[in-house]
């Protein structure tokens, strides 16, 4: 054998050796476990005197309602964990120099997603998943308040999709879906025409817009049909002044809902 290769084999050797995985009790650390699905925050992991612990490879095993679970780790140059902190099998968080930027939970079966969790720019983002691999809800937070939600109900004996709501409050959406993912109505309060304050569409099983109301500053509120008739309410002292038109506009009835009302044309 060379001398190269020698130094070479030296040089392996003691890398090998530096990282091999070390056993250590779960008395002897403290690691923050409660916090790891905590993205953005720093996930602790020292001595149990507050020293960092040595750059290496780690694992230790710990008792939870009589069983042995393994926590595996690794602590860089810097003292701080990174890479995957993986604790049951079940449970991995992903640490950059100590900071948390994703974590995932499995399903009991561990093939699974139940939960994962993530950075996408300042925005922390959460999804819940069922037994079943679909989405049951998910959560978007910037410093620390919720901008978007999105939830589904889902029937108990077959953990199968019943219905979902979506409030997204950067876009002023509030949308509900039926079982089949159609929308059944949506609600919007945000990039809409001038001089209007919400708008509600509701949409039939086929997914063709049933009818939609129109809020507008000045107090009145349009209704309009899918058949292209509209309804006009405006509030005058308390009360409500109706007016009902055909598709091109002409006015069919009108009245106020607290005295008789006054037909137009037969109508």
């Amino acid at each position: 054998m060379t001398n190269k290769n020698i130094i070479l084999l030296v040089l392996f050797l003691i890398s090998s050796n530096s990282f091999a995985q070390i056993i250590v009790n779960r008395e002897d650390i403290k690691i923050s476990t409660r916090d790891m699905d905590e993205v953005g925050e720093e996930l602790f992991i020292k001595k149990n005197d507050s020293t960092l612990l040595p750059s290496n490879t780690y694992i230790c095993n710990y008792t939870k309602r009589g069983e042995t679970y393994p926590i595996s780790f690794i602590i860089n140059e810097a003292g701080k964990p990174d890479g995957v902190v993986e604790l049951e099998g079940r449970f991995k968080t992903f640490v950059n120099n100590g900071i948390i930027y994703r974590y995932e939970k499995y399903q009991q079966s561990k093939d699974q997603l139940a939960r994962e969790g993530f950075m996408r720019g300042d925005t922390v983002i959460t999804k819940h998943y069922n037994k079943h691999g679909q989405l049951r809800a998910e959560y978007w937070n910037l410093n620390e308040k919720n901008i978007y939600d999105y939830n589904c109900s889902f029937y108990s004996e077959t953990d199968s999709l019943s219905s979902c709501r979506l409030d997204d409050k950067v876009k002023g959406l509030l949308i509900y879906f039926r079982k089949g993912g159609q929308i059944e109505s949506k609600i919007s309060t945000k990039n809409l025409p001038k001089n209007i304050l919400k708008q509600t569409e509701e949409f039939d099983e086929n997914s063709k817009l049933k009818k939609k109301e129109i809020e507008y500053e000045n107090g009145k509120t349009k209704t309009i049909l899918a058949n292209g008739s509209y309804t006009i309410i405006t509030k005058v002292n308390g009360n409500e002044n109706i007016e009902k038109y055909t598709k091109e506009g002409k006015l069919i009835r009108k009245f106020t809902e607290t005295e008789s009302s006054v037909d137009i044309d037969g109508y």
